[in-house]
């Protein structure tokens, strides 16, 4: 069970008009210039790292933000531990989805523009075409596939046990994500 204090939307709303909160979008570059909440930045979670020395000197309540919210509660997690001294740090319940069914504004960039895939999705479909053409090969006897599969399958593991993946960090520096 996590520790971080959550936020609605309304109330998100109200802070954000008195100018008390930093929003902080913590989805990739590609999904904030899509749509985000106005006077939000844009501080994607795969490298937040190095914006925590900043954030600490904040006056203001910070609260985090993602699509749903769990990318948002993981930040404010990491930031109830490395920013020092700040109290107030909250995420944003449900996120900019929640924000968005409040009925409240947000800055889109949808009119017949680009729509990129969630970073997540792109790893998901990445991951499985290359086990995918993996189990061919490997099932058409060349050995190269059965070592492609297990190469992405310890990729998993990695991901799953520690957080991090390089296949996310990969595809974020492609240019459909920047």
């Amino acid at each position: 069970m996590s520790n971080v204090r959550t936020i609605d939307a309304s109330s998100l709303a109200e802070k954000l008009q008195r100018g008390e909160v930093l929003l902080i979008d913590v989805r990739e570059a590609a999904e904030f210039a899509e749509c985000h909440i106005p006077n939000a930045i844009s501080l994607p979670l795969t490298n937040i790292e190095p914006h925590f020395v900043q954030l600490s000197g904040e006056t203001r309540t910070l609260v985090f933000q993602c699509q749903k919210g769990k990318r948002g509660e993981l930040a404010a997690e990491q930031a109830l531990v490395k920013v020092p001294g700040n109290k107030e740090i909250y995420n944003l319940t449900g996120g900019i989805e929640a924000w968005q069914q409040a009925a409240l504004p947000v800055v889109s960039t949808q009119s017949g523009g680009k729509k990129t895939l969630p970073l997540n999705r792109q790893v998901f479909i990445a991951v499985g075409s290359l086990i995918f053409i993996g189990s061919l090969l490997a099932i058409a006897g060349i050995k190269a596939g059965a070592i492609l599969t297990l190469f992405v399958s310890c990729g998993l593991l990695v991901a799953g046990f520690t957080g991090w993946c390089g296949m996310a960090l990969l595809l974020q520096k492609m240019p459909w994500n920047r």
